[in-house]
């Protein structure tokens, strides 16, 4: 299986940490230039470090876990990411539902022609797999 996380590709490392940055120049927007008072609040410093935590968190998963990975990672999770990128909640909801829409049309179809072309060895691998949200479907 290739990697999944690419941070030899400066495209796809824009995509990963341009969001962290984008909160930081934000933040910084807030306080008014006033860094003084913008590195002596602690709710920013605190927000930075979940912030770095959860990226540091994310690349760490991805490399050491690769049986976590998605299957198909750049279907339904890039539109989520499209959603939040645009930060509106109906946005991000629209993305999801819509594109989860299509994909739960098509499974049963695929499906359906893997069962009649491989038959029962697909059956029974199918029986212990899930289609498309792990745990739930």
């Amino acid at each position: 299986m290739s990697n999944p996380l690419a941070l030899d590709n400066l495209g796809a490392t824009a995509l990963v940490f341009d969001p962290l940055v984008g909160s930081v120049l934000a933040e910084n927007r807030r306080f008014g230039g006033d860094f003084r008072r913008c590195y002596t609040d602690r709710a920013y410093w605190r927000l930075q470090a979940w912030q770095l935590a959860g990226l540091g968190s994310a690349v760490l998963f991805a490399q050491e876990v690769p049986d976590a990975t998605s299957r198909d990672p750049s279907a339904i999770l890039m539109l989520a990411g499209v959603g939040l990128g645009l930060g509106n909640a109906l946005g991000l909801a629209a993305c999801v539902v819509l594109a989860a829409t299509g994909y739960i049309q098509r499974i049963p179809r695929e499906e359906a022609l893997l069962r009649r072309e491989l038959g029962e060895p697909y059956t029974e691998y199918a029986s212990k797999r899930r289609r498309l949200v792990p745990g739930v479907y």
